[in-house]
Order: C-alpha cells, then structure tokens, then sequence
C-alpha cells in the first residue's frame, strides 16, 4: 500500500510540476503570484511518505 501511495504522490507531482513549467513559460505567473500564493494558509491532509 505504501508503494502505491508513493507511485501516487510522485506522479501527481510530477504533472504539477510540468503543469507549473508550462505556465511559467507562458509569462502568466509572475513574482506577485508567487508572493500571494506565499502569503496563503493552504493545508492538506495528505501525507506522501
């Protein structure tokens, strides 16, 4: 269970972090939203141990 949890989590963010270089490339995110995403309170209960 563990494995699969594991081979979950990497491959989601794997697709996160491509989703994120896309939209970096594309000039839509900038240093103000890094700044307001910083400044956000965002909790998950996912634990990807």
């Amino acid at each position: 269970m563990r494995d699969i949890k594991k081979a979950l989590c990497d491959y989601f963010f794997k697709k996160v972090e491509e989703g994120m270089d896309i939209l970096c490339e594309s000039g839509d995110w900038g240093a103000e939203q890094e700044e307001a995403i910083l400044k956000e309170h965002i909790h998950t209960a996912y634990n990807c141990k």
